[in-house]
């Protein structure tokens, strides 16, 4: 039963590690927004005024 659980687990490792890297192009994009929000705070709000 142990070691059932053990494979089990690893399995959920897994899903969690491939759906990591399939929203990982997403996180990066969204890093990447943000540090530009961050860098240019005065741009973003002249663009909302």
């Amino acid at each position: 039963m142990k070691l059932l659980n053990t494979v089990k687990n690893i399995g959920q490792k897994e899903k969690m590690k491939i759906f990591f890297k399939q929203r990982e192009p997403i996180l990066e994009d969204w890093k990447h927004t943000f540090y530009l929000w961050k860098s240019t705070p005065l741009a973003m709000i002249g663009t909302v005024i």
